[in-house]
């Protein structure tokens, strides 16, 4: 290292640079995947969650309206499985919707801190030495 900055005085200031370009680069991986590991747990969580709170809502429901069904007439039963069935596959949609979308927002949130953590490592590299 001493025969280093004998030949080139730069080198310590250039080895500093690297070390935050490579800070920064490191960290903004770190986060985009601690970001997408994270986003895509909670949406999955938030999706399944989103969707069998619907559903059993929307169960729920068919299950007094089918009780009505039951005591008048049979269109309003087939009726009210239609019903059931549209909700049920639009609870799972919502849901999975919901989701993807926390999941791609965990990305983006991930990939900032991440990249912002890895400057603010370079920049203290670059500025403590």
């Amino acid at each position: 290292m001493k025969l280093l900055r004998q030949r080139d005085p730069d080198f310590g200031n250039r080895l500093v640079l690297a070390c935050a370009v490579l800070g920064c680069v490191a960290g903004g991986f770190a986060g985009t995947i601690a970001g997408a590991s994270i986003g895509g747990v909670v949406g999955a969580l938030s999706g399944v969650l989103l969707g069998a709170a619907m559903g059993a809502l929307t169960g729920l429901a068919a299950g007094f309206v089918t009780l009505f069904a039951l005591l008048t007439f049979p269109v309003v039963l087939v009726a009210t499985l239609v019903g059931a069935l549209v909700g049920g596959v639009a609870g799972g949609l919502t849901g999975g919707l919901a989701g993807w979308n926390a999941m791609v927002a965990g990305v983006k949130i991930g990939a900032f801190i991440g990249g912002l953590g890895g400057a603010i490592f370079g920049a203290h590299l670059v500025f403590s030495s």
